[in-house]
């Protein structure tokens, strides 16, 4: 007999699985975004607000660089207020026509003319000694003069005799006034052609006061005289 081949038996062969790769949710996706873009924005605005930061401890340093270097004036350099030039004038007082004034310790005041026209003269004391007891020299002593009127008075025309020049509004003791200026054209008693007449107008009550000033020098006096005006009721 022949001897009997072994037959080996195979297995039965396993099914191939194939691979199969994970695959996440898309929700998980968007939230993934989101927390990107979140940490994004984060960064540039603290990015930002270190900046800021930086740039205003730089000026606060700054400031205060320049504050320290800023002297301190002492009670001595603090400017005070400007005195009155006019503290210690003499005070004048005319309860005839109600009003009061101010000058200067070396002028002198003299009124003159009538009882119907009446001039109140104010000026240096030599001048004042040289006035008349009547009527006065116009323009030779017209230092500061008040004329005195019941009448309107107004700005008079330019003439063969005057200019009239700059006309400007003013006050006096709170009083609206008038102010010109007029050359004098021609010589005639009291004024000399080229002179200069600086004047204001001014009504109290029923009283007109007409100013008339024609020393250059003194126009700053001028016009101290005039801030001291006082009406009275």
């Amino acid at each position: 007999m022949e001897p009997e081949i072994p037959v080996i038996s195979t297995p039965p062969s396993q099914p191939t699985i194939p691979s199969v790769s994970p695959v996440f949710p898309k929700k998980n996706n968007l939230v993934a975004i989101l927390l990107s873009v979140l940490l994004l924005i984060t960064l540039l605005i603290s990015g930002y607000l270190f900046l800021q930061v930086q740039k205003l401890s730089k000026q606060l340093a700054q400031l205060q660089v320049q504050v320290q270097a800023t002297p301190i004036p002492s009670p001595a350099e603090v400017s005070s207020p400007t005195p009155d030039p006019t503290a210690n004038w003499k005070t004048y007082t005319n309860d005839e026509f109600k009003f009061s004034l101010k000058y200067p310790n070396s002028w002198d005041i003299k009124m003159l003319g009538s009882n119907n026209s009446k001039t109140l003269i104010i000026a240096p004391q030599d001048i004042i000694a040289k006035l008349p007891d009547g009527g006065f020299g116009g323009g030779s002593f017209l230092t500061l003069s008040i004329n005195f009127y019941d009448q309107p008075q107004s700005i008079p025309k330019s003439d063969k005799s005057w200019l009239i020049g700059q006309v400007s509004s003013t006050t006096i003791d709170y009083k609206p006034a008038q102010r010109y200026t007029a050359q004098v054209l021609q010589d005639f008693p009291g004024f000399a052609k080229g002179d200069l007449v600086d004047t204001v107008i001014v009504k109290n009550n029923d009283l007109y006061f007409k100013i008339d000033f024609m020393k250059k020098e003194y126009k700053t006096i001028f016009n101290q005289i005039l801030s001291t005006f006082k009406f009275m009721e």
